[in-house]
């Protein structure tokens, strides 16, 4: 639906100035389209890495990170970890790396992000 919404935003003169120009499709969706929907997708990729992360009610309440350790994502180990195990220390380091690990992929995507708004 957001995409969608992106699609629509795109701004169709500037689609027929490609078209007029001699652009094939390809090139319309390669040098027009793409870079028009590039803050939408930016959006969407940083939220649906958070979200994965933290994706922790889920997969506790329905398996509690098992059978065995099929289904141990991160944040179940992190709560396993402080609350079953009693290692606090532990379970803040690993919630400093997935902190880590969201603002690196973060701010690559920005930088992505940056090449394709000022285009």
């Amino acid at each position: 639906m957001t995409y969608l919404g992106a699609l629509q935003g795109v701004d169709q003169t500037l689609v027929e100035a490609a078209e007029i120009d001699g652009a094939n499709r390809w090139q319309q969706i390669k040098n027009v389209v793409i870079p028009a929907v590039a803050p939408t997708t930016f959006f969407l990729t940083i939220s649906s890495i958070i979200t994965s992360l933290q994706n922790f009610t889920v997969i506790q309440s329905l398996t509690d990170g098992g059978p065995g350790q099929a289904t141990t994502v991160m944040s179940v180990n992190i709560v396993n970890t402080a609350f079953l195990k009693y290692e606090t220390s532990y379970a803040s380091a690993q919630a400093i790396v997935i902190f880590a690990i969201v603002m690196i992929i973060t701010a690559i995507q920005w930088r992505g992000q940056k090449k394709w708004a000022n285009d």
